[in-house]
């Protein structure tokens, strides 16, 4: 029920975690499952704690934790899901490298997952903790970061043929992502999920990939429908259109403009480097224009001169965040 959620996380945060700028509201910071939980019944809270205290300190900042699935999955999922290998580059110059994943459509790896969730929510109190607004979907995470309609084919074409071979498929696949969200609604009746939306990378039966937008769309509006204000739809790619290169901007503009048709709450994370971000004030106008709530900013923007982050912070504190403000519960 919406009147029982946290707030989500709003205004500016930092993507990499703690920060003593003013104007930053929160921040997100990785937890890499391998870490959280060796074995099947112990979890290991020793970066959440840390995180917990670093945000009180500051002043009762909001956190977002971003679980880490794909090459992080603990060695007894993979044992009990299955394990193959893709090809992952650590750097657009550098040749890939093969990195050992779980089976994530499988029913032990989604068991596995429910039960990582259903621990972190209630045995370990993370639910009932103020200051952790949302825990980002990774289940369906190919590689590294948990944008997870993402299948890596651009780290090398042989990944799609890999992920066959291992028994993918796109309806598995997505009924993965319909599972990975639901186990979110599960688990907490308190805390929001958080869920990246990318053009779907539809591997196809010769191991290519199709950008299939209109999957992401009807996948979008679903779970808005199954999750309600429960889900913050988010996306990583935010960008300046007008200096942008890449072929599928046409798609990302579609696809942010579905976000902000579904309504809050809605959040992003800019691109990753100032050359591809564009000039940051229209970034910035942008993400107000398309409703957002809370903005992760690139690395190094503490040195960007000129710009009002204090503003920009402002600014996304204050809007709409959906049916949680029409009866604020006892969070706040």
């Amino acid at each position: 029920m919406a009147t029982q959620l946290k707030p989500p996380s709003q205004g500016l945060l930092d993507r990499t975690g703690p920060a003593d700028a003013g104007f930053i509201s929160g921040w997100a910071f990785d937890v890499y499952w391998k870490d959280l939980q060796p074995t099947p019944d112990k979890l290991v809270l020793d970066v959440i704690h840390e995180q917990l205290k670093q945000a009180r300190m500051r002043g009762n900042k909001s956190l977002k934790i971003r679980l880490r699935c794909a090459q992080w999955t603990p060695p007894w999922v993979l044992d009990a899901a299955g394990r193959f290998k893709l090809l992952l580059k650590d750097s657009p110059t550098s040749p890939p490298q093969e990195v050992t994943v779980g089976k994530w459509w499988t029913r032990p790896y989604k068991d596995a997952y429910q039960h990582l969730l259903n621990l972190l929510a209630q045995q370990h109190h993370c639910d009932d903790e103020p200051l952790i607004r949302s825990v980002v979907a990774s289940m369906c995470t190919a590689l590294s970061y948990p944008e997870t309609y993402l299948r890596h084919t651009g780290d090398s074409p042989e990944n799609g043929q890999r992920l066959l071979d291992a028994g993918f498929s796109v309806p598995a696949d997505l009924d993965a992502h319909i599972f990975q969200a639901m186990a979110h609604k599960r688990a907490f009746q308190h805390t929001r999920c958080s869920i990246a939306f990318n053009p779907y990378q539809a591997v196809q039966p010769d191991g290519t990939t199709r950008q299939d937008l209109c999957t992401t769309l009807e996948q979008l509006t679903h779970l808005r429908q199954l999750l309600g204000d429960q889900l913050i739809i988010e996306n990583y790619s935010l960008r300046d259109q007008g200096t942008s290169h890449d072929p599928l901007s046409a798609d990302y503009e579609a696809l942010w403009h579905a976000m902000k048709n579904a309504g809050p709450p809605i959040g992003f994370q800019t691109a990753a480097t100032k050359e591809k971000l564009g000039d940051p004030v229209t970034v910035m106008r942008l993400a107000d224009s398309l409703g957002a709530n809370h903005v992760e900013l690139l690395v190094g923007y503490e040195s960007m001169d000129g710009m009002d982050w204090a503003h920009w912070n402002t600014v996304f504190q204050h809007n709409p965040t959906g049916a949680w403000e029409e009866q604020q519960p006892s969070w706040v």
